[in-house]
C-alpha cells in the first residue's frame, strides 16, 4: 500500500506542470512530465508487482487449506 500511495502523491507533485504544459507549451514543463512520465511508469510496474506477488501468496495459501 504504502507504493501505492507513493504513486499518489507523484501524480499530484507533477500535476501542476501537466496542466502548465498544456495549458502554455511551456517547453520547460513539458521535459518535466516527460520525466516524470517515465517515473511514473517505473513506479505503476513497482505497485503491480507487489500486487501480483500478493495475490500469488494468496493463492498458495488458500490452495494449502484446500489440501488439508
Amino acid at each position: 500500500m504504502e507504493k501505492w500511495l507513493k504513486l499518489k502523491k507523484f501524480i499530484e507533485d507533477i500535476e501542476p506542470d501537466v496542466e502548465k504544459y498544456y495549458s502554455k507549451e511551456f517547453d520547460l514543463t513539458g521535459g518535466r512530465v516527460t520525466v516524470g512520465m517515465q517515473q511514473l511508469k517505473i513506479m505503476a510496474q513497482e505497485v503491480r508487482k507487489d500486487i501480483l506477488m500478493m495475490r500469488n501468496r494468496n493463492r498458495k495459501i488458500k490452495k494449502a487449506k484446500k489440501g488439508r
